[in-house]
């Protein structure tokens, strides 16, 4: 009698450990799906991050960095939410007016651009405004944008096998070195704010035919300001005003959008104005920077492959 209640007891025990196993199971699975629908709360109803692609936003939004969206500054659209894309409504959930000098996340309309994609973009004209554009000057509403330059700005492309060398540019009458990730011209170290290098690999060489595998740019980094709000902008040099015309009136619930590397950005002057109902949300926070061409899962390289100085910052802050 004693051997039976003690293998009930074993038996027991067993299946309280089984259980318990499976509890833990159920727990860790509950456990997942409640985070996932924590993440999903958090992307679609507050912030939702974004990475930088291109250089149509230098020298305020560099190529490797990340950014936060804030989803509730202008309302909620189908683009807000994730598979929201996919359906059909066109409306706009607790909207809220935009700002002239904001940068904002968006989709955009027209079939000349791949308008499955985000573009981030600032803001230069809102529902109403009349705009003038005339090579690089911008008229809102019969006011001219104030621009003041502030230094020269290099925009470089380079073979990663140049590193190192020294190159004269001919149309610039400089010589130039790029040494890692750093820019000398004439000898002279470029500040970091006033430059950005591009390294390109040998298929990208090869498709540039260009010999050396060098492309230079010296842009205007100039400060624009638009109804109070002052940002950098990006311009080639001495270049041809009358080039270039557009004269329109933004219509209602619409919005006109330009990059602040402006000679490099597909942006409203393109694809014309945005409807507010394609709108994602304003870009509120730089949480990360890193440069691209170095791979970041070499931990060694991050002192200098991550952009620490960019690490969470506000946006409306790195201007200054």
């Amino acid at each position: 009698m004693k051997e039976f209640f003690k293998k009930l007891s074993m038996r027991k025990r067993r299946n309280n450990e089984t259980l318990t196993k499976k509890q833990k199971n159920l727990q860790s699975i509950l456990g997942l799906m409640l985070a996932v629908f924590a993440a999903l709360l958090f992307r679609s109803f507050l912030f939702e991050p974004f990475r930088i692609p291109s250089e149509s936003m230098m020298p305020n939004l560099l190529i490797g960095d990340f950014l936060f969206v804030k989803k509730s500054e202008y309302g909620y659209t189908r683009f807000s939410f994730p598979l929201g894309s996919k359906t059909s409504w066109e409306g706009r959930l607790k909207p809220n007016n935009l700002k002239r000098g904001d940068m904002v996340v968006f989709r955009p309309l027209n079939n000349s651009v791949d308008h499955s994609d985000n573009y981030v973009k600032r803001v230069i004209a809102i529902s109403g405004d009349t705009v003038d554009i005339s090579g690089d000057m911008i008229t809102v509403n019969q006011k001219l944008l104030h621009q003041e330059k502030k230094s020269d700005y290099y925009f470089i492309k380079i073979g990663r096998e140049l590193d190192g060398f020294e190159m004269k540019n001919k149309y610039l009458n400089e010589t130039i070195k790029v040494i890692k990730g750093k820019l000398f011209i004439d000898g002279k170290k470029i500040s970091n704010n006033n430059f950005n290098i591009t390294y390109l690999s040998r298929s990208q060489c090869d498709k540039l035919q260009s010999l050396f595998c060098l492309t230079v740019f010296k842009l205007d980094k100039i400060i624009e300001t638009n109804d109070n709000v002052s940002y950098e902008i990006l311009q080639l040099v001495d270049q041809d005003k009358s080039q270039y015309r557009l004269n329109f009136v933004v219509p209602e619930n619409e919005f006109f959008v330009m990059g602040d590397n402006r000679n490099f950005s597909l942006d409203g002057r393109v694809f014309g104005t945005i409807p507010e109902n394609r709108l994602v949300g304003k870009v509120v926070v730089l949480f990360f920077s890193h440069n691209y061409y170095r791979p970041i899962w070499k931990v060694w390289n991050w002192g200098t492959a991550i952009r620490w100085d960019r690490i969470f910052r506000l946006t409306d802050k790195i201007y200054d």
